[in-house]
């Protein structure tokens, strides 16, 4: 018996790509290719088989119509550290000529799953955001197919960390990716970093990975907080709303006509896009290494917030100063790795991390480059002490040493 007719799925918020989120669940649905189980909530989680190689910033591009101007609109992405669009199929050819990936539409993309399962331009599919807990198992059950009939990109929604909706949600859908969202700027700004160890823990019980939708709308020094105190929480995939950030001058008085200079098009890009695009080109070369880590702990100095704990007092690294956290990683080779965040974001704060007896050295990532720099440490009796100075709501990547091989 089809059981599907009687899920009513929400009218959701934001629309994805092809803009027929909505029909496209309920076509899925009422044609009855998935079912209502009393076993449903019950399955086992599977191993994802998505697995982030960098940290992909993903943004709305507004390409013009003329596909012989798609090359110099991605060229222009790229320069500007973005990783990452939501388009339409059209797109992926030109995208994965230029590196970016592409953030499709579930819609669009359910027909052709088996073409797009092997496609490395393919990111993931967007299905919608922000479902009431009665209709998660109608969204649970697409979640479920998309990943079963492509299990190399994640089946993307977007839901609130507000109200506790997320833990339930990741409960009946275990995706490959928790793509979650609080914007702490505009509301309940005291439980930042509550909902960020939320999604990591639920990322490290069910075997996902994270995506956070972050707000554009907010100044470049608080962007920047949100988007390294989340790397801190092990978040590897950034989504913004609103999107309007990357487009191409047109002819005035045109809607879409491109205004051209030597044959192409100029392209533009708002001040909000900018910010996002120098936090992005800071975490080029972070990125790579990070994603491959396990985020293993999150350690606050004073104040303290809900969701935030102190280093114990046994544990080998002690940060001490104010408004700071220390993100501590981890590879299969037991190396261990810092990320360093000042969540303040009126002035630089200066962190001192005491180191046990066994740590020889200290490294810094250089963000320009990729090449990891010697950190001057003092050398006390009971150990050694590093100062790190970082910039308002800003973050820097630590190597320990011995690092074993």
């Amino acid at each position: 018996m089809n059981t599907t007719t009687n899920i009513h799925l929400p009218v959701t918020s934001r629309r994805d790509s092809t803009g027929r989120t909505r029909k496209f669940l309920a076509a899925v649905l009422s044609a009855g290719l998935l079912a209502v189980g009393s076993a449903f909530a019950q399955d086992p989680p599977k191993k994802p088989k998505y697995t982030p190689t960098r940290i992909e910033i993903i943004v709305y591009a507004d390409f013009p119509k003329d596909p012989k101007h798609w090359d110099t609109l991605a060229e222009f992405l790229v320069a500007k550290g973005i990783t990452a669009v939501e388009e339409r199929m059209d797109k992926l050819d030109v995208c994965r000529k230029h590196g970016l990936k592409v953030r499709l539409g579930g819609s669009e993309a359910f027909p052709h799953l088996d073409k797009l399962k092997d496609d490395p331009a393919v990111l993931g599919y967007f299905l919608g955001d922000n479902s009431e807990p009665k209709h998660y198992v109608g969204f649970a059950q697409m979640l479920r197919k998309m990943e079963e009939l492509d299990p190399n990109h994640p089946a993307l929604y977007i839901q609130t960390s507000d109200y506790g909706r997320l833990p339930k949600f990741v409960a009946m859908t275990k995706p490959m990716t928790i793509n979650s969202h609080h914007y702490h700027w505009f509301k309940k700004g005291h439980l930042h970093f509550f909902y960020l160890k939320e999604s990591r823990d639920l990322a490290h019980q069910y075997g996902s990975t994270q995506m956070r939708t972050l707000s554009s709308g907010v100044t470049p020094v608080q962007f920047r907080q949100s988007l390294f105190c989340a790397v801190a929480y092990g978040v590897t995939d950034f989504h913004f709303w609103a999107p309007w950030l990357v487009g191409f001058k047109k002819v005035e008085g045109s809607k879409d006509e491109p205004l051209l200079e030597n044959g192409k098009i100029v392209p533009t890009i708002t001040p909000q896009g900018e910010a996002i695009s120098a936090a992005s080109l800071d975490l080029k070369w972070i990125g790579p290494v990070i994603v491959k880590l396990r985020n293993e702990a999150v350690y606050h100095t004073d104040p303290m917030l809900p969701g935030t704990e102190k280093a114990p007092k046994d544990y080998w690294v002690q940060p001490q100063g104010d408004s700071c956290l220390v993100s501590v990683f981890g590879d299969e080779k037991k190396n261990r790795y810092l990320f360093t965040v000042n969540h303040a974001i009126d002035k630089p704060r200066d962190l001192t991390l005491s180191l046990n007896k066994d740590i020889t050295g200290l490294e810094k990532m250089d963000r320009k480059t990729g090449e990891w720099k010697e950190v001057k440490l003092d050398t006390q009796d009971s150990g050694k002490t590093a100062v790190v100075t970082v910039a308002p709501g800003d973050g820097e990547f630590l190597r320990v040493l011995p690092i074993l091989k």
